[in-house]
């Protein structure tokens, strides 16, 4: 998965700002970089996703392929049971083996 880093802010559409790492003057705890808008009313900010983030969103995508797959599946399910009804009728049983 690319990361794809802003170059704008998503609320005011103002440029990004990158914020090196370091240490918080506030709390004394470090911070990984990020990025803030500009405009410093705005306060939007995007951060870097973790490792955790990232294959959490790869086992979505995993998921969601699955489900499509199974959509299509349904799909032609579907348009085969509409030709059963068709041949034998709604409420008819086939005849023979199955």
């Amino acid at each position: 998965m690319e990361i794809i880093i802003p170059t704008q802010c998503e609320i005011c559409h103002a440029p990004m700002n990158k914020i090196p790492a370091g240490i918080s003057k506030k709390t004394g705890k470090p911070y990984n970089e990020f990025y803030a808008c500009s405009v410093r009313d705005c306060g939007w900010t995007w951060k870097k996703p973790t490792q955790q983030q990232l294959e959490g969103e790869k086992r979505h995508e995993e998921v969601m392929d699955a489900l499509r797959k199974l959509w299509v599946a349904v799909e032609e399910m579907k348009k085969e049971f509409k030709s059963f009804t068709v041949i034998f009728g709604k409420n008819e049983e086939p005849k023979g083996k199955v």
